[in-house]
């Protein structure tokens, strides 16, 4: 059975487990399969989870001479996305598109005239921007690295940037504008119910599309895709899924977590699977509410040569030192990126591989990160700059470890 941290009853831990093994049954009766393709066919669920759960198989798995499972790379798309060396938010829970993906949505119908909004889908804005799609094209997305790098390719006027928390109202020249939303939040109901209302904003009457997690990502997965599925229900016109759809990249942060748990070939493979959802957005804004915290806007970054590091500028942690791991094991690096991960619960220092930390001084660690920053722009030297922070030795030895990694 599996274990899950007091978030479901007994009974839904053993169906859910239940549910993958059948799925993973019908898997491998159907075909020879590589270890990414099995996770990729097992609806959303982790790879870890189906991993775990293949072991009920080992007897009954045939082999021959070949590998049972083989890693088989995809062709690169020709289109190559200036986001691919900008390391990934996990605060923002960061998920890409692939570029395939994107070509496929492209793909989808006839964009002339359309005025379009990308909410937090920035990837997919620079190809609509990069083939001249829509009439009108504008991103909202609260990563300023991020916005940083599209705004050198966007095509005035035809296109803008705004940085923007999805916890905000709409700015009021924007609502209404649009013909068309894309959005992508993380994959938690509250987070659906508020990007509901914010694209219903944007484009009333109009046109929404946004990924949906499978039945498999987590226990409570499949009641979950159906309150989201029946807000839209009620609409004029039924929505309609495109089932797997959508590919993500692994982000680096989920690279790193996958590494540690010893499923490097599916780091490095484009195993996380969703469907797509095209509905209107002709729906009760009063029948979309959130319970959602504001928690985004409490995160401060600083930037170590490419790697991320984010500090929650107000959450401390009363029994840690300066920096300390915040899984129980000790490991620096998070099990997993879900945000109800009992290690990154506890986090309150994210850095974009993964890494989950715990400071009781998140002030004087931004100080002293942004010390750090400035040592390493001027010597180019990590292991000098680092020994020249006036902190603990264990604060040292972590940020050595994370950062030589």
């Amino acid at each position: 059975m599996l274990r899950k941290r007091n978030l479901v009853s007994g009974a839904v831990v053993t169906d859910y487990s239940e549910a993958v093994r059948k799925r993973i049954e019908v898997v491998l009766r159907e075909r020879k399969t590589t270890l990414p393709e099995l996770v990729r066919s097992c609806r959303g669920a982790y790879p870890g989870i189906v991993t775990q759960e293949l072991q009920a198989f080992e007897s009954g798995i045939m082999r021959s001479c070949e590998a049972v499972y083989q890693l088989i790379r995809s062709p690169l798309s020709e289109w190559k996305s200036g986001l691919s060396h900008i390391e990934s938010n996990p605060v923002l829970s960061t998920w890409y598109f692939t570029e395939q993906t994107c070509e496929r949505i492209c793909s989808l119908r006839d964009w002339a005239g359309q005025r379009i909004a990308f909410l937090g889908t920035p990837k997919l804005f620079e190809r609509f921007s990069q083939s001249e799609l829509g009439r009108e094209r504008i991103l909202l997305d609260l990563d300023s690295l991020v916005l940083e790098t599209l705004v050198r390719v966007a095509k005035e006027p035809y296109d803008s940037v705004y940085l923007y928390d999805v916890q905000s109202e709409i700015p009021s020249d924007l609502l209404g504008k649009f013909d068309c939303v894309f959005f992508d939040p993380p994959w938690y109901p509250d987070d659906y119910s508020l990007w509901l209302r914010r694209a219903a904003e944007l484009a009333p009457d109009g046109t929404v599309v946004f990924p949906l997690f499978q039945e498999l990502t987590r226990p409570t997965a499949s009641s979950e895709r159906d309150g989201i599925l029946g807000k839209l229900a009620r609409c004029k016109r039924n929505p309609f899924l495109l089932t797997d759809f959508v590919q993500y990249e692994t982000p680096s942060f989920e690279r790193a977590q996958l590494h540690w748990l010893g499923l490097a070939e599916i780091a490095d493979d484009s195993w996380r699977s969703a469907d797509l959802v095209i509905g209107t957005a002709d729906y009760d804004l009063e029948d979309i509410t959130s319970n959602q915290e504001d928690t985004l806007g409490t995160w401060s970054e600083v930037r170590l040569g490419s790697m991320r590091v984010f500090v929650n500028s107000v959450t401390s942690a009363d029994e840690a030192g300066l920096l300390v791991p915040a899984s129980v094991d000790g490991s620096l690096i998070l099990k997993s990126p879900s945000r109800r991960d009992s290690g990154r619960l506890r986090a309150n220092v994210l850095t974009s591989r993964g890494h989950g930390l715990r400071t009781s001084r998140p002030s004087t660690l931004l100080l002293k990160l942004r010390e750090l920053a400035n040592g390493v722009a001027k010597d180019h030297n990590i292991g000098t700059a680092i020994q020249a922070l006036a902190i603990d030795k264990g604060a040292q030895q972590i940020l050595t470890t994370i950062l030589e990694e």
